[in-house]
Parts: structure tokens; C-alpha cells; sequence
């Protein structure tokens, strides 16, 4: 067998075969660097009885595990010392809280702390406040809430909100949520300030909760709604809700649901009034309605749905609202409910 040079030889000092191993390691996440493992496969072909015949072989052998060994002990101690280290200095960590998060993973935190703001019943939580709360802690929170546009995409209350809000959205989809007037006397319904801002960007709304309220007579902060035309392409969730007007129904709205364009619409939630004339209906995929057991238009309303080909979950629900000398009347059509799977 040809005699080769061994790397490591009885005066290879420890540190040269550590610093080897630890090169080995940073560059192609091997423990072994490519000569050591070249030496190794000669070991492997010599047989037994040559190993047995060559003491000089079996030297080179036994110099190389102890090289071996005592850099694994070496490095062990290190892991040792460093992990007590790291230890040690997480009091130092510590003084700086969650800001030593990764940026992405206090992303994940501050998602989750947005998300789940709480609702004051039944109305959408004002997630954006979170937000902006969030953003007035320090700096990095700052730097990170700003950084993240979903956390701004919730439209509501004032025009002063928008402005503020809508610059950080970077352009993604909407939720709105806007509060509409209907006078008793007149059924005239009218809007606040914030609609103004929130029209000429209907084209980004993705979900809508329209809430009516009762009006005695005229708000100062509100204007006569006009008969604008809603374009909202994106549009995939809206809510009616008449909630305030239970007990005491209002006439047919006068908001003209057949202006309004709702190609992607597939969730409806129809509280105390049913949007007939709006032109996206036959794509709603999920529709919940909740009416008084004497709504004027339920025959309309149960033809309408009975058209819908592309609903596929469907909740009704019927308050009875008790009127003294007041009479249920039931429809005389009868609708056939299996075909909505229910």
C-alpha cells in the first residue's frame, strides 16, 4: 500500500483541527472537510488482516480518532459555555420586550391583536383604531404597522379617518362600513360625510355593511342621498341591516338597488329588508335573511330566491312580532325549500 501524508499529524495543534472542522462547516455544512473524509475512505478499504500486519496504520488510525474526539469535546464545551452565555444575556434582552421579535413574527402578533378586536354588539369592530393604538407605541411598532397596509383596510366613522387611513392601504380591497339615515315621516334616506370620501373608491370595496338607522327628523352632519350609481366589481360581502326599524317596519328604501353593480357578490345578509332589484343576486353563493313574520314582501322576496341557481347555503330566520288585533298572514304560493339543500 502507498505511504500518503496524513493531514493531521502528532503536532497539528487542536486549534488548526477545530478551525479545519469549523471552515468545513461555515462553507458547505460539513463537519468533516473533504481531505479528512478522503483519508477516512482509505481506512475503510484496508481489510482487517492488513490492519492487523501495519502498526504504523493503526497509529495513523488511532491519532486520527483522538483528533476526532478531542475536537468533539472541545466544541461541546463551547455549545456549553455559549448556551450558559446566551443565557446570561437574555436579562439584557428581556429590558427590550417583543421588540426583539423578528419582524415577521411580531407581524403574526400584531395581526392577531387586530383581528380580534372586540365588537360592541352587533356593529364591526374598529379594528383601525387597534391599529393606530398599536402604531403609537414606539417606533418599531410604528414602522411595522405602517409597513403592513391590511391593517388600515377597514373604512368607517369620519372622513378624517379615511384620509388617514386610506394612504397606508397600498391599494388592497376595502371593508366599509357606513350608516344611513331613513327618516320615519318621509323615507327619505341620508347619508353622512364619510360616504362622499368612500364613493369614488367603491371599485375597492370588497365587503359593505350598510346599517339604517330611524330618523325623527334631519341630522346636521348628513346629506339627502343621491341616486348615485354604485360600481363595486370587488364587491363580495354586504350587509342590509334595518335592525332599528324592528318593531315598527319602514316602507320599500328608497336606496335603488338596481344602480348598483355587484358582479362578485356572494354573501348577502339581509336584516329587516331584501334588496330585490339588485342586479347581483343571482351569484350569491351564501344568503342569510331575517325578517318579521308580517313582512309585506315576503311572496317577492321568496320568488327572487327561488331564482338565485348559484345559492348553496341559505338561513331564514322570522321574529314575530306581536301587534294587538294583528293577524300572520302566511303566502298563498307555495316555495319549494329543498332546492336550496335545506
Amino acid at each position: 500500500m502507498a505511504k500518503r501524508d496524513n493531514p493531521i499529524t502528532n503536532d497539528t495543534k487542536d486549534k488548526e483541527v477545530i478551525l479545519a472542522m469549523v471552515s468545513s462547516w461555515l462553507d458547505r455544512e460539513e463537519a468533516m472537510p473533504a481531505n479528512w473524509r478522503e483519508e477516512i475512505r482509505i481506512f475503510e478499504l484496508v481489510s482487517d488482516v492488513d490492519m492487523g500486519h501495519d502498526p504504523s496504520l493503526r497509529a495513523r488510525v488511532r491519532g486520527f480518532a483522538h483528533r476526532l474526539s478531542h475536537a468533539l469535546k472541545t466544541l461541546n464545551g463551547l455549545t456549553v459555555a455559549l448556551e450558559e452565555e446566551i443565557k446570561s444575556f437574555g436579562a439584557v434582552t428581556s429590558k427590550c420586550g417583543v421588540s426583539m421579535l423578528p419582524d415577521e413574527v411580531l407581524t403574526m402578533i400584531l395581526e392577531l391583536v387586530v383581528e380580534f378586536v372586540p365588537r360592541k354588539g352587533y356593529k364591526p369592530s374598529y379594528k383601525w383604531k387597534a391599529a393606530v393604538t398599536l402604531s403609537h407605541v414606539n417606533r418599531h411598532f410604528r414602522a411595522v404597522m405602517l409597513g403592513c397596509p391590511q391593517f388600515w383596510t377597514q373604512m368607517n366613522t369620519s372622513p378624517g379617518m379615511v384620509t388617514a387611513c386610506l394612504p397606508r392601504t397600498n391599494g388592497l380591497p376595502l371593508s366599509v362600513y357606513l350608516n344611513v339615515n331613513q327618516n320615519t315621516q318621509t323615507n327619505v334616506c341620508s347619508i353622512g360625510p364619510i360616504f362622499f370620501k368612500l364613493l369614488p373608491l367603491s371599485e375597492r370595496w370588497e365587503s359593505l355593511y350598510l346599517e339604517f338607522e330611524r330618523s325623527d327628523g334631519d341630522e346636521d352632519d348628513f346629506t339627502r342621498m343621491p341616486q348615485h350609481t354604485i360600481n363595486a366589481p370587488l364587491l363580495d360581502k354586504l350587509i342590509i341591516d334595518y335592525r332599528d326599524f324592528e318593531g315598527g317596519r319602514p316602507r320599500r328604501s328608497r336606496w335603488d338597488w338596481a344602480l348598483w353593480n355587484t358582479p362578485n357578490l356572494r354573501v348577502l345578509q339581509a336584516i329587516h329588508h331584501f334588496p330585490l332589484s339588485l342586479p347581483g343576486l343571482s351569484n350569491v353563493v351564501s344568503l342569510i335573511i331575517q325578517f318579521q313574520a308580517n313582512e309585506d314582501f315576503f311572496p317577492e322576496i321568496l320568488e327572487k330566491i327561488s331564482g338565485m341557481e348559484c345559492l348553496e347555503y341559505f338561513t331564514l330566520k322570522i321574529s314575530n312580532v306581536q301587534r294587538p288585533g294583528g293577524r300572520l298572514l302566511v303566502p298563498k304560493k307555495a316555495y319549494d325549500f329543498r332546492a336550496f339543500g335545506v
